[in-house]
């Protein structure tokens, strides 16, 4: 048996010898770098009832449509369609701040659509 062999065998029971005294476990705290406040509060209440089964606020998970990103915001599944109008808002405005754009594409393309509406 080669030693890259033999260290390749004992790891795991290395890494367990050595995990197991501090006892390996779920996160219990949701939202550990968050501060206890009104709007943490809301949200792991929010969470607990759509998606605790018994809950009448339950939520089955393929009718869910926003989910919780990395850092914890609120965020729509796909958030494009949010993005894209939220621009497509935005151009009247800065139309309205730099008149010449309205002669240029795609300003002019998206001002003479939303006309139609």
């Amino acid at each position: 048996m080669t030693i890259t062999s033999f260290l390749f065998r004992l790891s795991p029971a290395l890494v367990m010898a050595f995990l197991l005294p501090f006892g390996i476990q779920a996160e219990s705290d949701p939202l550990p770098s968050w501060n206890d406040g009104a709007a943490r509060q809301a949200i792991v209440a929010f969470a607990n009832a759509t998606t605790t089964p018994t809950s009448p606020s339950f939520v089955p998970p393929a009718e869910r449509i926003a989910t919780f990103d990395q850092d914890g915001t609120l965020w729509v599944e796909h958030p494009m369609y949010s993005q894209v109008m939220y621009i497509l808002e935005s151009v009247p405005s800065l139309v309205k701040a730099r008149p010449e754009l309205a002669k240029v594409a795609p300003y002019s393309t998206l001002l003479e659509i939303l006309r139609r509406k």
